[in-house]
């Protein structure tokens, strides 16, 4: 592996990373809001957590395989 490959590849994950962060925090200000929310919200809140950790986990297993 090049060193601009592995440079690129750790920009990449970095960025990734930053923006996986960035959703999960917002998800968590809108969970723990003391605001009223309808029926339902939390539990999709809580959902759009997992499904945030799976598409990250997803996005970071397909470049780490393409990678040499």
């Amino acid at each position: 592996m090049s060193q601009e490959t592995v440079s690129d590849l750790h920009s990449y994950v970095l960025d990734r990373l930053d923006s996986h962060l960035a959703e999960l925090q917002r998800l968590r200000r809108e969970l723990a809001g003391r605001h009223l929310t309808p029926p339902g919200e939390r539990r999709r809140l809580a959902a759009a957590t997992a499904t945030a950790a799976l598409r990250y986990g997803r996005d970071i297993d397909s470049v780490l395989e393409e990678s040499p």
